[in-house]
């Protein structure tokens, strides 16, 4: 589901590719708070399965976890997981406005 509704063969790669950059995106926007964290990651690892990542029913299903900060976390996601590199590089290669990284 991770990018659309159709699985692929490649999906599980896909989602794998994913979990670094999951847990960095998150551990900035929970301030660190490993509790949260790993609770928000393993509602977010499930709606992967289900939920295509820019669809209305995963925002909402991320939101309880995320509040105000779920759109941002979902572009970056979405931006993140169509792009070709591994999250360290994507990092580099990012730009962020003041206050971020």
């Amino acid at each position: 589901a991770v990018l659309s509704t159709q699985s692929t063969g490649h999906f599980e790669g896909a989602k794998h590719r994913l979990f670094h950059f999951i847990r960095n995106e998150l551990e900035v926007l929970l301030l660190d708070r490993t509790d949260r964290v790993n609770s928000a990651i393993e509602r977010i690892w499930r709606l992967l399965d289900k939920y295509p990542i820019k669809s209305e029913t995963f925002q909402r299903k991320v939101q309880p976890h995320l509040g105000d900060k779920t759109d941002h976390f979902c572009h970056e996601l979405y931006m993140f997981a169509i792009s070709p590199y591994d999250w360290k590089s994507y990092l580099r290669r990012v730009e962020y406005g003041e206050g971020r990284r």
